[in-house]
C-alpha cells in the first residue's frame, strides 16, 4: 500500500479495512462491497473521495480499473475493483450519522 505523505490538518477520523489477505471468504467480501442499488451503504451521499484530498496527496491512490469506475460513478464498482486487484480497500470515515468522529 502507498504511503501518504500529508496527512496535515485531516479531522478525526476512523478506517474501516477490508483486505484480501488472510480474508477467509473474499468472494463474500466483494459480494458484500458490490451490494445491490436498493439496500447499500454506497452511495454517492455517503462515499465521497473530494479532489482536493486527492490533488493534496491527503487519499491513497486507488488503482486504474477502480479509478475508471470511480470517474462513471459506479461506486460498487470502484470498491470491487479496488479490492480484487490492489487487495485493500480502506474507507476513512469522518462523519457518521452527521457527527465527527472523535
Amino acid at each position: 500500500m502507498q504511503e501518504i505523505p500529508n496527512r496535515d490538518g485531516l479531522p478525526p477520523h476512523r478506517y474501516l479495512t477490508f483486505q484480501y489477505a488472510g480474508n477467509n471468504n473474499p468472494d463474500q467480501t466483494a459480494k458484500f462491497l458490490q451490494g445491490t442499488s436498493n439496500n447499500s451503504w454506497v452511495d454517492a451521499n455517503r462515499l465521497l473521495r473530494p479532489s482536493s484530498m486527492v490533488n493534496n496527496n491527503q487519499l491513497t491512490a486507488i488503482n486504474a480499473k477502480a479509478k475508471d469506475f470511480w470517474a462513471k460513478g459506479k461506486l460498487h464498482d470502484c470498491l470491487v475493483a479496488q479490492f480484487q486487484e490492489s487487495h485493500s480497500v480502506v474507507i476513512e470515515i469522518y462523519h457518521l450519522d452527521g457527527k465527527e468522529m472523535s
